[in-house]
């Protein structure tokens, strides 16, 4: 085993590598420019110098270590495909078992519980969207378009309707307990960033951020009920009545001042009329007027 250190030995701690079996080396120096070309001339000469047959040794060694090397590492990544592939199905299995309790749990949930539970998942989203680097977020929106598009497809009317009472109650949620700043920050955020994924999103991108809101435009349309399509048709119905009659009440008001003016300008010019006879007809009498 090494001798211990004593206080006296000038030498830092930096200056030696500690071992799990305990045993001290110095760490290895990196090489100068100088020493590489030194030390790949002197491979070069050596390589110069040996015979054919040892040559070709020496290389069908090197080939089979490389073809070991790429061996050991396609079945390591094979391995890991391999792993993630049944996780991805063992999760999706479980997901499609545990959906409808979860559904069902959800929607016995009180409205305490709901809204703690959606904060708690949006924060939880929140964090994780501000430490996740372009790469990572490119990539999330594409996967998240994909699995939207496959959920869809499957999806029918009472699921799409339920689902957009959902989005509408968690957005409810999450606006009623914004402050006026959170809110101004958030739409300066929000401005901010959209700017910025349209500077730098591609044609491929931007056909399915397209895509996406044509088919949450068509979603939000479809999940509107009759009666609600019926009320705002009435309201609609009402509003133009209301607004024909405040025209024809105002265009009876303008008929009524113009005859109020017409009358009041009939007389003034009888009156006129009238005293400009008396004063002509006084003059020539010779009364003094």
């Amino acid at each position: 085993p090494p001798k211990a250190l004593h206080s006296d030995c000038p030498i830092q701690e930096s200056n030696i590598t500690i071992i799990i079996n305990n045993e001290t080396m110095a760490p290895r120096r990196q090489m100068t420019d100088a020493e590489k070309a030194e030390k790949n001339r002197k491979q070069r000469e050596k390589r110069a110098q040996e015979d054919p047959e040892a040559r070709e040794k020496r290389l069908q060694d090197n080939r089979a270590r490389a073809q070991y090397v790429r061996d050991e590492k396609k079945q390591r990544l094979d391995q890991k495909v391999q792993r993630q592939t049944q996780d991805k199905v063992d999760r999706q299995v479980r997901l499609d078992v545990e959906a409808p309790r979860r559904k069902e749990n959800r929607a016995q949930e009180p409205d305490e519980i709901q809204r703690a539970r959606l904060q708690e998942q949006a924060l939880r989203q929140q964090a994780l969207r501000e430490e996740e680097s372009e790469e990572e977020r490119r990539a999330r929106l594409r996967d998240q378009a994909t699995r939207q598009q496959a959920v869809r497809d499957a999806e029918t009317a009472d699921d799409r309707r339920v689902r957009m009472i959902e989005d509408n109650l968690r957005h409810q949620v999450l606006r009623a307990q914004e402050t006026v700043e959170e809110r101004m920050s958030r739409a300066m955020a929000d401005r901010l960033r959209h700017q910025m994924y349209l500077v730098e999103e591609t044609e491929e991108e931007a056909e399915i951020r397209r895509e996406l809101n044509r088919e949450q435009t068509a979603n939000y349309r479809a999940a509107e009920i009759e009666e609600e399509r019926e009320e705002r048709r009435e309201e609609s119905q009402f509003r133009m009545e209301r607004l024909r009659e405040e025209r024809e009440e105002d265009e009876e008001l303008l008929r009524a001042i113009n005859a109020l003016e017409h009358a009041e300008i009939l007389p003034l010019e009888k009156e006129r009329t009238f005293r400009e006879e008396l004063l002509t007809a006084r003059n020539r009498a010779g009364v003094p007027g």
